[in-house]
């Protein structure tokens, strides 16, 4: 008589319920077109969660909050996949209200990172330059050990756009016009860093303004648009034919355009780039 035994594999991780605390990253001012809650306010939220070898663990993601009203701060109480080495990664303000929501998400956080097709803000940007947007996409991430002991988790959320301040002085004699915004960024790498790859040419847009300024006068300007990444244009910034060259530009009449970067005009090498969750002013002296 012979007899055989098969082991068998559980292939089932072993998960834990925690405590997900949120809260969002103050930018460098409060003043904006939209009202501060627009901007800070916390309601959907996506959890993502990849193990240590960078691979999407199903039963760590999940959906939550679609219906809940905004907050300054949230508790969300979730399962991950105990393990090693993982990367948290939250979303919201993306599906507010929306209970069936279902999206599809990169299988690697390497693909997570270095993609700028992981979500679509092209909506939202045209709904904060109209002013009519209600909800700020944000985004942050938790890197560590998931085991029965973790309770608690604490991530910082910030804005997934770049707010561009515009302080126009004229202080010439006749009337300006702020034509518009070229090479304005609708494509956007969600996971924040000050390296990525240059955005693709079919990333950008152009926005139309046609605001006058009085001789002897000043305006203020607010836009949105996702963070730019681009490479350093040549010396003739303004006609550089290279599309990988792509800083954001502003037209005033027949004014030289004016480069909006991270890096002033003094610095060497300058920094083209505009960075995610960040509030830039420009003034701009018109003689």
């Amino acid at each position: 008589m012979v007899s055989c035994e098969q082991a068998r594999i559980d292939d089932e991780p072993e998960t834990v319920e925690v405590t997900l605390t949120l809260s969002g990253a103050p930018l460098a001012k409060a003043d904006s077109p939209l009202i501060p809650d627009v901007e800070n306010l916390i309601y959907d939220v996506w959890i993502l969660q990849y193990d240590k070898m960078g691979l999407l663990i199903d039963k760590g993601t999940s959906h939550q909050r679609a219906t809940s009203s905004g907050s300054l701060t949230a508790t969300v109480t979730t399962t991950f996949a105990a393990g090693e080495g993982n990367t948290i990664c939250v979303l919201a303000n993306l599906d507010k209200g929306d209970v069936y929501a279902s999206r599809v998400w990169p299988q690697t956080l390497t693909e997570f990172k270095n993609s700028c097709d992981v979500v679509n803000l092209s909506a939202d940007i045209d709904a904060a330059n109209a002013g009519t947007l209600t909800d700020m996409p944000m985004f942050g991430y938790w890197e560590g050990d998931i085991s029965v002991e973790t309770n608690n988790v604490q991530v910082s959320l910030g804005r997934m756009l770049t707010r561009i301040n515009l302080v126009i002085n004229n202080q010439s004699s006749s009337s300006m016009t702020v034509n518009s915004i070229s090479n304005v960024s609708t494509k956007v790498y969600a996971f924040p860093d000050v390296f990525h790859a240059a955005l693709p040419a079919d990333a950008y847009a152009e926005i139309s303004i046609g605001q006058e300024v009085a001789a002897g006068k000043t305006k203020e300007l607010y836009f949105y648009m996702a963070p730019n990444f681009t490479e350093a244009p040549s010396e003739n910034q303004a006609t550089d034919p290279n599309p990988d060259h792509r800083p954001t530009m502003l037209y005033i009449s027949d004014k030289d355009p004016v480069i909006l970067s991270n890096g002033s005009p003094s610095d060497t090498p300058r920094d083209y780039n505009l960075y995610h969750n960040s509030n830039y002013t420009f003034t701009i002296n018109i003689n």
